[in-house]
């Protein structure tokens, strides 16, 4: 999206329950994956959030490779 001048963020919080905030657009999720994978194993996520309901902040998780992560948004 730089092409456009438009930028996602995502945010991860390592600590005894590790939390992603934003996932950013499907289309960055192998991006996004690659990097998490670095620090954690998928499976040790605990939380993914979201400080709204939007693809841009959702569309890039793929939920089933973090089967134990809980998911949630602020409204």
């Amino acid at each position: 999206m730089k092409d456009y001048g438009i930028t996602f963020n995502q945010f991860f919080i390592n600590d005894d329950q590790p939390t992603l905030i934003h996932t950013g657009p499907i289309g960055m999720y192998d991006k996004i994956e690659e990097k998490l994978k670095k620090v954690i194993p998928l499976e040790k996520l605990s939380y993914v959030a979201s400080l709204h309901f939007e693809s841009d902040e959702w569309g890039g998780m793929e939920f089933l490779k973090c089967p134990k992560a809980s998911c949630f948004v602020a409204i």
